[in-house]
């Protein structure tokens, strides 16, 4: 399946931002219209579930550094203390480079996004060395259309925790491989614009819990069943009647919770 695309980072700081912005934006967050604060990635079961959750609900202000703090100080919990002098100064200097360049990017007429590219840059890095450290320990079991190794959206992060939602994303892949395959150019380009919005639309259908909650993983296994059942239905039709019935995914029967 295509990666789930990640809008850049959360804010705090509300004030930054027009209510416009923050509507907007809040509409992609599996919180739905709430702004996310602190408390909800301490509270996140995972580094790797507070990192999705800040990638996802991205809003793009200063107040993205306290944000990515607490991301970076539950990540670090898991690798900074295993981690030997040459690897610590690796990683110490792969966060001074973020550091830098979004200082520079600031100082020469850059906006509050440079700041807050910078603090995502760092929680980057951190998540990296913490889901390398914890797929050494623990390797990855589940079998998806992807490497779980590397998994680190919202989405991801679901598929990968259960063998039942992997089962489901290969499937689906399967039949959108074949579908994108058969089809002519202009059929190709409204299923990839199709499958972009419905990606959107399961995280926000099915993730307002923890990646790995059996309501989660249920809800996200079901809507992987009804899109291959609905990409199969719906690439058969006739050009003016596709789009629209690709994107009916909200609606098709048995999705969703």
């Amino acid at each position: 399946m295509p990666r789930l695309r990640t809008v850049a980072l959360i804010a705090v700081g509300v004030c930054l931002l027009s209510n416009s912005v923050f509507a907007e934006e809040n509409e992609k967050c599996p919180k739905g219209t709430a702004p996310i604060f602190e408390e909800d990635l301490q509270a996140a079961p995972s580094c790797a579930a507070a990192h999705a959750v800040h990638s996802f609900c991205g809003w793009g202000s200063t107040g993205d550094r306290g944000l990515a703090g607490v991301v970076i100080e539950k990540c670090e919990k898991i690798f900074l203390g295993k981690l030997k002098p040459p690897q610590k100064r690796d990683y110490d200097a792969k966060v001074k480079r973020c550091e830098d360049k979004a200082d520079r990017a600031y100082r020469n007429g850059g906006g509050t996004a440079d700041l807050s590219e910078g603090a995502m840059c760092e929680e980057d890095v951190a998540a990296s060395y913490a889901r390398d450290v914890t797929n050494a320990a623990n390797p990855p079991t589940v079998k998806a259309s992807f490497d779980c190794r590397k998994a680190q959206t919202l989405l991801e992060l679901a598929i990968c925790s259960n063998d039942g939602v992997g089962a489901a994303d290969i499937d689906l892949s399967k039949v959108y491989r074949n579908a994108s395959q058969a089809a002519t150019p202009d059929a190709r380009k409204v299923l990839v614009e199709s499958e972009r919005g419905w990606l959107d639309h399961v995280t926000a259908a099915c993730l307002s819990m923890p990646p790995a909650d059996a309501a989660a993983q249920s809800c996200v296994q079901n809507e992987f069943k009804g899109r291959a059942d609905l990409i199969a239905q719906c690439m058969t039709k006739p050009t003016d009647a596709r789009a629209a019935c690709l994107n009916n995914y909200a609606a098709a029967p048995g999705l969703g919770r």
